[in-house]
């Protein structure tokens, strides 16, 4: 709903901004993806784009220009390493650990909350400035690549493992 909500304020900078949701909504939240069926109205296939379960996320990726993460109780989101590993800008909310992932100004546009106003912001701050875009997707992916990586798990369980 936030995320209709703000595309409504994106819309009216960038008339032609797009949408995409990828992923399914799980049985326990049946009644929120009705309710965002409904804040979607008229604007489903025309400029929000819903995609459903989508296993191949990653791959699908690199067709879009930057990735929204909203969520509660996050632990680690691989949605958010996924989208910096594949070479995106990543707007996210502090939840979790996200805040791991997504040092704001650094790696990404870490949010303070879900307000459709904020989410707004995250997202056109970086749809307006592709300087700041680029810098936050080489920094994402040096990040993921040397905190998150196989490379890097496996380094750290040695090291936890040979205490």
């Amino acid at each position: 709903l936030e995320i209709a909500a703000a595309m409504r304020i994106v819309w009216t900078q960038i008339a032609d901004a797009r949408l995409h949701l990828l992923g399914a909504a799980e049985p326990r939240h049946h009644a929120y993806a009705n309710a965002l069926l409904d804040a979607v109205g008229s604007e489903l296939e025309r400029r929000i784009f819903l995609h459903g379960g989508a296993f191949d996320a990653p791959h699908q990726l690199e067709q879009f220009d930057l990735a929204l993460v909203i969520g509660q109780h996050q632990g680690c989101p691989n949605a958010v390493l996924e989208a910096m590993a594949a070479g995106l800008p990543v707007v996210a909310n502090d939840s979790g650990g996200t805040r791991e992932l997504v040092i704001d100004g650094r790696t990404g546009v870490l949010l303070a909350d879900p307000d459709p106003g904020t989410i707004a912001a995250g997202l056109l701050r970086l749809m307006t400035d592709a300087p700041l875009s680029q810098r936050l997707v080489a920094a994402g992916r040096e990040h993921v690549a040397r905190r998150f990586s196989m490379r890097a798990m496996r380094a750290a369980y040695r090291r936890l493992l040979a205490r």
